[in-house]
């Protein structure tokens, strides 16, 4: 169809959607992006790609073309989403809050998609230690959806490592793994806020479960890493402080604890 009618922009959307229902998804880029030169003016072909560039971890690309879907088209709630994801994925900490809370000011009633812009909100004030307003955007999610697994492991987490409400953040952590209990990103989540109550025991069993479903997850390595130092299994931990780096885990804290064998306060 494309090859007898290469103009017309509805069969390139078409193409695309074909290819994007059988997982080709940068060519289905492709099509959307043919389909936009022809015609610019449907909202339902941006998003596509921007959920391909999504799919793709492209965010540069995902950065650019939201913006330019989001000139086009101001009310579309999505498409604040995409740039929020875009801006955040590359650092860009207040421009991922900022157009994230241009989005829930849309009062649009799009209970997932806000959801998810507040969780956007809530980690990038993190970023920018910002912690009031950090936890206030996870309370607003979770005020919307009380299970939001995301969100709940996200909130959790950030208030475990600040040392802040260890108990709520050991509830809602626990949350996670009763709803989906063989994620190790949950698991581990669970197992850390342990530690940081300094229930170590507790905690190696979670985070040890964690990395056996994630071998290769670096942050967990040193998470069990740190567990067995607080364990007095020295020799444990400087073995998994040196996969984690090994993984590709390039944390300045990391290369503290191998070059001086321990943990600092």
């Amino acid at each position: 169809l494309v090859n007898v009618h290469p103009d017309e922009p509805q069969a390139h959307a078409l193409y695309g959607d074909l290819l994007f229902g059988d997982g080709q998804i940068a060519k289905a880029a492709q099509q959307y992006q043919r389909t936009l030169e022809l015609n610019d003016n449907n909202y339902k072909v941006w998003q596509q790609l921007l959920a391909c560039f999504e799919q793709l971890g492209d965010f540069t690309k995902l950065d650019k073309e939201s913006d330019k879907a989001l000139e086009l088209f101001p009310n579309r709630l999505i498409f604040y989403y995409y740039n929020a994801t875009a801006a955040f994925q590359q650092g860009n900490h207040k421009k991922a809050a900022a157009t994230a809370e241009a989005g829930v000011d849309l009062g649009v009633n799009d209970k997932q998609v806000n959801v998810s812009l507040y969780n956007i909100i809530g980690s990038a004030y993190y970023k920018q230690a910002k912690y009031n307003e950090s936890y206030a955007a996870f309370e607003e999610a979770l005020t919307l959806d009380p299970n939001n697994l995301l969100v709940l492991n996200n909130y959790a987490y950030y208030l475990s490592e600040q040392g802040d409400h260890l108990e709520k953040a050991l509830a809602m952590s626990k949350r996670t793994i009763e709803i989906s209990p063989n994620n190790p990103a949950y698991l581990d989540t669970y197992g850390w806020i342990l530690y940081k109550s300094e229930r170590y025991n507790d905690a190696l069993g979670y985070i040890r479960k964690a990395l056996e479903l994630s071998p290769g997850d670096g942050d967990i390595m040193e998470h069990l890493g740190d567990v067995h130092y607080r364990l007095g299994n020295k020799e444990e931990a400087a073995k998994y402080w040196q996969k984690s780096k090994d993984s590709g885990n390039d944390s300045v804290q990391l290369d503290r604890k191998i070059n001086e064998g321990k943990l600092s306060d």
